[in-house]
């Protein structure tokens, strides 16, 4: 369902490493808040989830095409805004 790119994991940012981010992107659903766009077939998606050390942070992924695993793009810490919006949809 996820790959990292052909050069690895190379955009994680705030000293994230690649555990954490498989970590949020295997969270429980009722802890992850997936935001993907287009709707009908989408391209991108940022998924906001905790890491196993309840470290909030958003991953994005991208594609191509439905029928393509998502390429991991990136990582970083949640922001204010985004904490605040998680929070809203997962409680």
């Amino acid at each position: 369902m996820y790959r990292w790119p052909g050069e690895g994991a190379s955009d994680l940012r705030d000293g994230l490493t690649p555990r954490e981010v498989v970590e949020a992107l295997y969270a429980p659903e009722t802890l992850r808040l997936d935001n993907r766009v287009p709707a009908q077939e989408p391209t991108f998606m940022a998924v906001y989830a905790p890491t196993d050390d309840q470290r909030l942070i958003v991953v994005v992924c991208t594609r191509t095409s439905r029928s393509e695993p998502w390429t991991i793009s990136g990582a970083r810490d949640a922001g204010m805004n985004e904490r605040q919006m998680w929070r809203k949809y997962t409680s």
